[in-house]
């Protein structure tokens, strides 16, 4: 008996000596994170601190609350997550992914393949450096629903291949819920490698963000990806806000909640507010309590405005019976009249809907200016007595407005782009930063050809600023604006 075990003991000694040397070696998947290969042997807890695993018979990474602050280097580029294939990755808690050595190149996941995300997490990815990117996939990048993504790429020197999310074959959100961290400027980029044109979300021009599509076609989307589907984002503008704050992000993704809340200064109080879409028109709010308020955001751009009033006070009534304490316009035609920029005699009307005339907008001007003299503009068509004259001298001597030569014609209809101008040419005599206009693309409108030359420059300026939004795909250039239109810009350039 004895001699037979030692006879079992030594066949396999033999067995295991002739099984090669990699027989009991851990198998390598081609993913790697903060720098670290994922084996079968550290695939159920990566760190030893139960944040990272593995589950390689879904290819599925699971982030729990994890901490990745270096990279894995795949040439010159260091990856917080690095993929050789399709990687499906489920969020629990909270995951940063922050790579921040601005003199290296990074990524903060690269996939050489599919990104797919689910789960009930947030994953947050900011990267530094030039050519920084978020998330880079040469696949597609799909997020699931209730997954939500910020992520931001921060470009050095070559800041104009950085951004948030790029994928070789589309990005597409269930849910519409990728964002960048701040996006408060939109510039253009044309990436002549990719022969691709697209917009970016950026704080400003060196920090380009999220690549979406805002007001145009989609630019992004995946195979068999409904267009519609994709992200589209529009501009939110408030349009009044003192004695108090009104908190709202700058954009928001279309059919999303957008949340408002009105902040009153020390000693104010919030008393009403107005939100409209593009066409002027109510939408529906939900009250959220605390001065908290909700809406969905629609396929176009939304004014806000609030009332912020002292503690106890009332405000006395207008004396424009046409004139709607409820209506969007009424804190404009209250900010004109109360600050005595109506040089017209009106008794008991305002006319909001009515035309505003060439008259109207130098005469408001010229009131706020504290009504200067200035030599006769020699128009045949001004007489004297009327209560413009002295407004449109002053206009014709600063550059305001030049007229049509000989004449001014002071009871026309103000056109959009006359406005504009006028109000460019003000800005520009006050010190008025007009900068905005330089990186405002208004070529994306359908009619932005029927812009005058001259006019060109001050439309780029009034859509960068937010003094008009256009109304969905057109900008009417050549429409006549309102008395009340015309009210809401002069609080906004003059407030």
């Amino acid at each position: 008996m004895k001699k037979r075990i030692i006879s079992l003991i030594i066949m396999a000694i033999m067995l295991l000596g002739v099984l090669p040397l990699n027989a009991f070696a851990a198998t390598k998947y081609n993913v790697w994170v903060a720098g670290k290969q994922i084996t079968s042997q550290n695939a159920q807890d990566l760190f030893g601190d139960g944040t990272v695993s593995f589950m390689s018979d879904t290819n599925t990474l699971v982030l729990n609350a994890a901490e990745v602050l270096k990279g894995y280097p795949v040439g010159d580029i260091y990856c917080g997550i690095y993929s050789e294939g399709d990687l499906n990755i489920e969020l629990k808690g909270k995951t940063r992914i922050y790579l921040d050595e601005e003199e290296k190149y990074h990524n903060g996941i690269r996939v050489l393949g599919d990104i797919n995300i689910k789960g009930d997490g947030e994953l947050h990815v900011r990267t530094r450096g030039d050519y920084a990117k978020g998330i880079w996939a040469e696949g597609s990048f799909y997020v699931n629903r209730g997954v939500y993504v910020y992520a931001a790429g921060l470009g050095g020197k070559k800041a104009g291949d950085s951004g948030a999310v790029w994928a070789k074959d589309g990005i597409a959100i269930a849910d519409k819920m990728v964002e960048s961290f701040e996006y408060s400027k939109i510039i253009e980029y044309f990436d002549e490698n990719e022969n691709e044109y697209f917009y970016v979300f950026s704080p400003d021009k060196e920090t380009p963000s999220l690549r979406v599509n805002i007001e145009s076609t989609p630019i992004y989307y995946s195979d068999g990806v409904d267009p519609e589907d994709t992200i589209t984002m529009h501009r939110i503008f408030i349009r009044d806000t003192v004695n108090g704050n009104i908190k709202v992000n700058g954009m928001a993704l279309v059919g999303s909640e957008v949340r408002v809340e009105f902040i009153p200064d020390r000693g104010y109080t919030f008393e009403s507010f107005y939100l409209k879409d593009t066409n002027m028109r109510d939408m529906e709010v939900t009250d959220r309590g605390n001065g908290v308020y909700s809406f969905t955001m629609p396929d176009g751009n939304v004014n806000i405005s609030a009332k912020f009033v002292h503690e106890g006070e009332t405000y006395e009534e207008l004396p424009f019976a046409d004139v709607n304490e409820n209506e969007w316009y009424s804190a404009a035609v209250r900010y004109v009249y109360e600050n005595g920029l109506i040089a017209e005699e009106l008794t008991d009307k305002f006319y909001p809907g009515k035309e505003a005339t060439r008259a109207m907008i130098v005469s408001m001007l010229w009131m706020a200016e504290g009504m200067p003299w200035a030599e006769d503009a020699g128009f045949s068509d001004i007489k004297d007595g009327t209560y413009y004259k002295k407004a449109v001298d002053w206009a014709k001597a600063t550059g305001v407005s030049v007229g049509y030569g000989s004449t001014f014609g002071p009871d026309d209809s103000v056109t959009r782009e006359q406005m504009v101008s006028m109000l460019y040419r003000y800005a520009v005599l006050k010190g008025i930063d007009v900068s905005v206009g330089e990186n405002t693309n208004i070529l994306s409108f359908e009619d932005a050809f029927s812009i005058s030359e001259y006019a060109f420059p001050a439309m780029q300026w009034a859509c960068g600023s937010g003094i008009i939004s256009g109304d969905g795909a057109v900008l009417f250039p050549q429409g006549t604006a309102t008395r009340a239109q015309l009210s809401q810009v002069m609080m906004m350039i003059l407030n």
